[in-house]
C-alpha cells in the first residue's frame, strides 16, 4: 500500500516534470531519490535489534543537536552571539532545526518508554543503560527545540503527539498512553510558559524584564533595528513575515490559475514568482518557496500534482493508522504516525517533506516500520 502511494505521488510529479522538460525532470528525479532510505531500512529489520539501534542512534544524533543548541545559549548570555537570538544548532535557520527535532523527539520519547518494558521484563542492563541515556537526551534537546521558536515545529511535534495520545486512548492500550500523557502535558507546561514570559520580553521591550531569566537575554541581545524589522509588538505568536507568508501564497494561487493541470514546474516556483508572481506590497523579493507543502505541490505541479500530494499525506497516515489498530503493540507505529503528523502540520508553514533532510528521516523511518510490519503477525505481543 505504502509503494501504491508513493508511486503515485511521485508518478504525477514525473508527469508533471516530463511535460516542462529541462531542469525540471532532473530535479523531480533528484528529489524521488532523496526517498531511497525505506529501501535499505525495509530490508534491513531485525526484530528487537533494529529498535534499540533506531531509538540510540536517533538519541545520540538529538543529543549532539542539542548540545550545539546549549552553546548558542550560553553564547546569548555571555554576550557572544548576538545576531541569532533563536537557536538554529547546526542548521542555517531555527526551522529548520524544529523540523529535525520534531521528527528525531518522538523516537526518543516513546523509545524510552520502549526500553524501560524491555529492563522490567527482562532485567538486560543495555535496556536500562538505553533508557536512562533517552531520559536525560530527553530533557537537555527540550529548551534548545523550545528556544528555536519555531512554531510550526511546536504545533507539529504537540498535535502529533496529542494525536498519538488519542490514537491509544480508542484501541484502550493502558500501558503506554498515561506515561505518554504525563511527558506530553509536561512539555506543553514547559513551551507555555516559555512562550508566556517571551510575551512578557516583548510587551515590556527589553528594559522591564529581569536580567537573569533565559528570555531577558534573549531579547537584550537584538540589535535595534533587527528587533524592529523582525518582531510585532503585539505578540510572539504572531510576526512580521506572516504577512509576506500570505502574500507569498496569493502568488502561488495566480501560478496556479495559470497553469492549473500541471502547474510551473517543480523547480521553477522561485524563478516564476520574482519574474511575475511578486506582490508589489512584498518586501521579501527573493524567497525559494511558498511555506506551505500544498501550495507548493498545486502551484509547481498543477491540480496533478496537488492531489497526489494530498492523496499520498492522507494514505499514509489511514495506512499507519489502521495498521496500529491492528497491531498496537508495534511501538515503531505511533512513532511514525507522531513523525507524519508533525511534518505535515509543519509543511503548511514551512518547507516540510520538500527539505532533504526531512525526506530521509522520514522515508528511512518508514522503511523500518515497514520492514516491522512485514516481519510481525498481527496482534503479535511485541514487548
Amino acid at each position: 500500500m505504502i509503494l501504491k502511494l508513493f508511486g503515485l505521488f511521485f508518478g504525477a510529479l514525473l508527469i508533471s516534470a516530463v511535460y516542462h522538460g529541462g531542469s525540471t525532470i532532473h530535479s523531480t528525479w533528484k528529489y524521488i531519490y532523496w526517498a531511497f532510505p525505506f529501501i535499505p531500512l525495509f530490508y534491513s529489520y531485525v526484530k528487537d535489534k533494529a529498535e534499540l539501534a533506531f531509538f540510540m542512534g536517533s538519541c545520540v544524533a538529538l543529543l549532539i543537536l542539542s548540545v550545539k543548541g546549549w552553546m548558542q545559549i550560553r553564547d546569548l548570555f555571555l554576550d557572544i552571539q548576538v545576531k541569532l537570538w533563536r537557536v538554529t544548532s547546526m542548521f542555517s535557520a531555527p526551522n529548520d532545526y524544529g523540523q529535525i527535532v520534531e521528527q528525531v523527539l518522538p523516537v526518543v520519547i516513546l523509545g524510552s518508554i520502549w526500553v524501560f518494558y524491555k529492563w522490567k521484563t527482562s532485567h538486560e542492563k543495555i535496556y536500562l543503560y538505553s533508557f536512562v541515556v533517552q531520559a536525560v537526551t530527553i530533557i537537555l534537546s527540550l529548551i534548545p527545540f523550545i528556544a528555536s521558536f519555531s512554531r510550526g515545529a511546536m504545533a507539529g511535534f504537540v498535535g502529533g503527539g496529542l494525536f498519538v495520545i488519542i490514537l491509544y486512548s480508542v484501541i484502550s492500550i493502558k500501558r503506554y498512553i498515561k506515561y505518554i500523557l504525563v511527558i506530553m502535558l509536561s512539555i506543553l507546561a514547559v513551551v507555555s510558559g516559555f512562550f508566556a514570559l517571551n510575551k512578557v520580553a516583548d510587551s515590556n521591550m527589553r528594559s522591564m524584564l529581569p536580567s537573569n531569566t533565559v528570555q531577558a537575554s534573549l531579547v537584550s541581545n537584538i540589535p535595534d533595528e533587527f528587533f524592529n524589522h523582525h518582531s510585532d509588538t503585539g505578540t510572539d505568536i504572531s510576526r512580521v513575515y506572516d504577512k509576506e507568508r500570505l502574500l507569498m501564497w496569493e502568488s502561488s494561487y495566480n501560478m496556479w490559475k495559470d497553469h492549473p493541470v500541471l502547474g510551473v514546474g517543480f523547480d521553477q516556483w522561485q524563478q516564476q514568482y520574482e519574474k511575475h508572481y511578486i506582490m508589489d506590497s512584498a518586501e521579501e523579493r527573493i524567497v525559494p518557496m511558498p511555506h506551505n507543502n500544498t501550495v507548493y505541490f498545486f502551484s509547481t505541479t498543477g491540480i496533478v500534482g496537488g492531489i497526489a500530494y494530498i492523496v499520498f499525506s492522507i494514505g499514509v497516515l489511514i495506512y499507519f493508522v489502521i495498521q496500529m489498530y491492528k497491531n498496537p503493540q508495534n511501538i515503531l507505529l505511533p512513532i511514525m504516525i507522531w513523525m507524519w503528523c508533525a511534518i505535515m502540520v509543519h509543511g503548511q508553514v514551512d518547507s516540510g517533506i520538500t527539505n532533504k533532510f526531512v525526506m530521509h528521516i522520514l522515508c528511512g523511518t518508514m522503511g523500518l516500520v515497514c520492514g516491522s510490519i512485514k516481519n510481525h503477525p498481527i496482534n503479535n505481543n511485541y514487548n
